[in-house]
């Protein structure tokens, strides 16, 4: 019983990719309503069921840092060793695959993305892993000023 309570006091160490990748999900959101969340008010959100599973999968481990991309191939012996196999010369970070990579597909995606968004009356955030990863801080409200969360 002792061990057990140990363990459930004891409190994780932070990891260092975890930190950053927060820190720019912040950032992003303060630039663009003047209001910085906590990790406290970060972590709940991928929990929303306004966001499908896979999803809030993905959210998980790309603020973890934990998809088999990039850095990671650099430690082992891989033939692009990290790099992107269509730009060559880039790195295979999420940064680039969702926002730069020109094979990927995803220009068409942000364009689509950027019509609905603007069903939303709110201006179009600048486009960056921060703004990406916390989506489901973005909050939309009706005609009276109130949170709408059909909105989502």
């Amino acid at each position: 019983m002792l061990y057990r309570a140990i363990i459930r006091h004891k409190k994780p160490p932070k990891r260092p990719l975890t930190v950053d990748v927060l820190r720019e999900v912040k950032q992003s959101l303060e630039d663009f309503d003047g209001l910085r969340p906590t990790d406290a008010r970060i972590w709940p959100t991928l929990k929303q069921s306004s966001i499908n599973k896979s999803t809030r999968g993905f959210l998980w481990g790309s603020l973890h840092g934990s998809q088999r991309i990039g850095l990671f191939w650099n430690r082992t012996d891989t033939p692009n060793g990290g790099y992107c196999a269509d730009c060559g010369n880039e790195m295979e970070l999420m940064t680039h695959i969702l926002l730069e990579c020109r094979s990927s597909g995803q220009s068409i995606i942000w364009v689509l993305a950027e019509h609905v968004w603007h069903k939303t009356g709110r201006p179009w955030p600048t486009l960056s892993l921060g703004t990406v990863l916390g989506c489901g801080l973005f909050v939309f409200n009706d005609s009276k000023g109130k949170p709408d969360p059909a909105a989502k």
